[in-house]
């Protein structure tokens, strides 16, 4: 195999491609692909014969980015087999979860910071069977990792949208949004799942391409704002607990019971430094009617 010059020039965000070991490339043929060139090795800049400056791979580089998009998935087996998903068994990818065991949390991100769920969504035949085989067996953080060119895994199957598509990208919002919501407490309505789950519903079944684009992004600007709220709570846990195990005793060394929610915001510190925190994170601090 041979690219040829300039076969993918300009491709600037170029990053999901698998190439063979035998294969031959031009000294152009990567020409301003400035994500392999930060990936695989500097960027040379060169004057043609004009004068005018041109970046033209040197040899070294070009042989980096070779050996780079040839040797991409050496150590992440379960990245290739969901980037080749439409050739991947069921049966053959909970075989490789299982060899690999908890050290598949160690490759989780591979050379483009991409994700097995990354590899498998923007796959050109993405499978509901794989991913939920993925989303068994990966915690719901990763769901939160952006690749190189600032991707979550759930921005391929928004921009290749089919009923298939959709279908898995309501699974992976019920599993990274609504399940981590309902967490925090049975009272619904206050803590945002109702309202979660009609706007996941909305964005799953709008037809209108540039529609669903801005619902995409109101999903992801309001799951920023549950887990800044989330933060703030384990941040109060963590004062509580560390309040409650150092000061866990009244002064003729019987246990302290019963301290209300206020009397706790005062004396771990938190009605200090909650809002303080708040602030810093670009919002106003108000009275949460979670359970905790």
């Amino acid at each position: 195999i041979e690219i040829r010059q300039k076969a993918f020039f300009n491709c600037c965000s170029l990053m999901n491609i698998d190439l063979p070991e035998d294969y031959s490339v031009s000294a152009t043929a990567f020409k301003n692909c400035k994500l392999l060139h930060q990936r695989f090795g500097e960027m040379h800049e060169a004057k043609s014969k004009d004068g005018t400056r041109d970046d033209i791979a040197t040899t070294p580089c070009r042989e980096r980015i070779r050996l780079g998009l040839s040797t991409r998935y050496h150590g992440y087996p379960i990245h290739k087999m969901c980037y080749y998903s439409s050739t991947t068994t069921v049966k053959d990818l909970i075989q490789e979860i299982v060899d690999q065991g908890e050290g598949r949390l160690l490759t989780v991100l591979d050379a483009f910071d991409m994700t097995p769920f990354h590899g498998l969504c923007s796959s050109v035949e993405p499978r509901k069977d794989l991913l939920q085989l993925l989303v068994i067996d990966y915690p719901s953080h990763v769901l939160g990792y952006r690749d190189a060119n600032g991707k979550l895994a759930m921005d391929y199957l928004v921009a290749n949208w089919t009923l298939q598509t959709a279908s898995m990208l309501e699974i992976l919002l019920q599993y990274w949004i609504v399940r981590r919501i309902h967490q925090w407490g049975e009272n619904n309505n206050a803590c945002g799942i109702a309202k979660m789950i009609q706007q996941i519903s909305n964005l799953v079944e709008e037809t209108i391409q540039d529609r669903r684009t801005e619902l995409w992004d109101e999903t992801c600007s309001a799951l920023e704002l549950y887990e800044t709220l989330e933060s703030i709570s384990v941040l109060e846990l963590a004062l509580w607990k560390k309040e409650h195990l150092s000061s866990g005793w009244n002064e003729d060394r019987t246990k302290r019971i019963g301290l209300d929610r206020q009397q706790s915001l005062i004396q771990c510190g938190a009605s200090v430094v909650l809002p303080n925190v708040s602030a810093f994170l670009g919002m106003e601090l108000v009275p949460s009617s979670c359970d905790y």
